[in-house]
């Protein structure tokens, strides 16, 4: 995973790589996020959806 690949998909102009964490767009590689206790990460490989989730409710977890 790189900053313009996800598994077997190349990010082109038609088709672009988005990172997301925790709602906000990060850049660089996802390769490199840190990740922490309940952190939503998004990856969207294409047209991005008008909006990302900025969190879970995760309860009692």
């Amino acid at each position: 995973m790189t900053a313009s690949r996800l598994g077997d998909r190349t990010a082109t102009t038609g088709s672009p790589l988005h990172t997301y964490g925790n709602g906000h767009q990060v850049t660089g590689s996802p390769g490199a996020l840190t990740f922490h206790g309940h952190d939503e990460i998004g990856l969207v490989y294409g047209a991005a959806p008008a909006q990302i989730p900025g969190g879970y409710a995760f309860g009692d977890l």
